[in-house]
């Protein structure tokens, strides 16, 4: 081998070694940005349920503050005087 071979083979080794290195490291990259999508996709599980598990409560809740029993102690407990409907025109066309 002359020298000018040699030197085109260790071009093309270099090429080939580089071209190696650059492909190492854009799987590194794109394995470190799914381990980063994966951990704020688990994130954003967390907060989707504890903003479901609030909403839930809150709905309960609510329903329990209007039901008839709680609104009855409620008036009670206020004092409230409580009249019957008075009847209106569409209740007197019934």
């Amino acid at each position: 081998m002359n020298r000018t071979e040699i030197l085109i083979h260790i071009i093309v080794a270099s090429i080939w070694v580089s071209l190696a290195v650059v492909l190492g490291l854009k799987i590194a990259l794109l394995g470190s940005e799914e381990s980063s999508l994966n951990r704020q996709r688990g994130l954003d599980r967390k907060a989707q349920l504890e903003l479901t598990y609030q909403s839930d409560r809150l709905r309960s809740q609510l329903a329990f503050e209007a039901s008839p029993p709680a609104l009855e102690e409620a008036v009670r407990r206020l004092q409230l005087p409580l009249h019957p409907p008075e009847p209106t025109m569409r209740m007197a066309e019934r």
